[in-house]
């Protein structure tokens, strides 16, 4: 079982000793057998660096392992870590103690996954909405500056995205303001000449 897991697996006593890990979490850490593994926590920091998302170098205390050894369950805990390769990666940590019957802890436990293609897509989408953002509202200040009608729209219905039309007598309802509305909705008798004309555009 421990073998075909696809994330990281690490088994702990509450001394903070390593008793187990998985294929998975011996390639995510940059190790090659378990026997690297069987040390105590604090052995682990010759090579390796965990810091918070922000690049903030984390002691090892405050490392996954040691917040369980103190009690915390870990709920998808993410940090930037460096393994004993080198390698760079963001890694997400759940985790907690092992309980006996008696109510008694007797383990640790930590899942790992690397999520460091997920938060990097996450963190271009970001990019991109704020620049997205940036770029309409330069557009809309350059709408509301020129002395001109002017309209952007989008999509097969040429649905408006930005206007300044509002500000002349050409629209059907002034002060109601056209954005999300289609070419025909605002404008439905001029609808069919001006969606021929957009189209010879493109």
């Amino acid at each position: 079982i421990l073998g075909s897991m696809s994330e990281g697996l690490v088994v702990f006593d509450l001394q903070g000793n390593v008793l187990e890990m998985n294929p998975a979490g011996l390639r995510l850490h940059g190790l090659e057998s378990v026997a690297e593994t069987k040390k105590h926590l604090y052995e682990f920091t010759s090579g390796f660096d965990v810091s918070d998302l922000d690049g903030n170098s984390l002691d090892t205390n405050d490392w996954p392992l040691g917040r369980v050894l103190r009690g915390e369950t870990l709920p998808g805990l993410e940090l930037r870590v460096r393994n004993a390769r080198g390698e760079q990666a963001i890694w997400s940590y759940n985790g907690g103690l092992v309980y006996d019957r008696s109510g008694n802890p007797f383990l640790g436990i930590l899942t790992i996954r690397d999520v460091t293609a997920r938060k990097t897509a996450e963190a271009e989408q970001k990019r991109l909405l704020t620049e997205n953002r940036e770029q309409r509202d330069f557009l809309h200040g350059l709408l509301h500056a020129v002395p001109l009608g002017i309209a952007v729209v989008s999509g097969p219905e040429h649905r408006f995205e930005l206007a300044n039309i509002e500000n002349y007598a050409l629209a059907r309802e002034p002060g109601t303001g056209l954005m999300g509305k289609t070419l025909a909705e605002a404008y439905p008798e001029l609808a069919p000449d001006a969606a021929r004309a957009i189209e010879k555009v493109y």
